[in-house]
């Protein structure tokens, strides 16, 4: 469902039932079969701020969880060219990437958070953690890949909370 066929769904300045409203529908009209989803998520289009070299603020949160706290490690910023990873710079430092800490320790607080949620939720007390985001234009931090599946970089089964 590309943006040139189908804008609504990626314009984001459009009420989010209208776009999963349209997106049922286009659903209803295309497949066939008892068995069609009641729900859809719509993808916002992100337009991700610009590092050094033109290379888009896309970035892997990395450390690891130890009693229900997040402990950061790295960071690595990830270069692109049409959606597949082709290059990727890792550092414990922000000044090796050319990025301010005030931008990393809004990455690790946001991250912190999470693991507060997955802690108290999921009982996910201890294991590895990392996580995508990008950073858009306008400064917000943009969840895209929460790794939390089973072989993924970290996942809740890995710790169990004490009952």
């Amino acid at each position: 469902m590309s943006p040139n066929v189908h804008p609504i769904i990626y314009d984001c300045k459009k009420d989010q039932e209208e776009r999963v409203s349209y997106l049922q529908q286009h659903i209803e009209k295309t497949l066939d079969g008892d068995l069609l989803p009641e729900m859809a998520v719509v993808e916002e289009l992100i337009e991700p701020q610009k590092r050094s070299g033109d290379i888009d603020a896309d970035y892997t949160v990395c450390g690891f969880v130890l009693n229900g706290k997040f402990f950061p490690t790295s960071i690595s910023l990830c270069g692109t060219e049409n959606g597949a990873y082709i290059e990727q710079w890792t550092s414990s430092s922000p000044a090796d990437l050319q990025d301010s800490l005030t931008i990393w320790q809004m990455m690790f607080d946001t991250y912190s958070l999470m693991i507060d949620l997955e802690a108290t939720e999921f009982g996910y007390m201890n294991g590895l953690y990392a996580g995508d985001l990008f950073i858009t234009k306008d400064g917000q931090l943009k969840q895209r890949d929460w790794n939390i599946r089973r072989g993924g970089r970290s996942s809740p089964e890995t710790g169990r909370k004490n009952e």
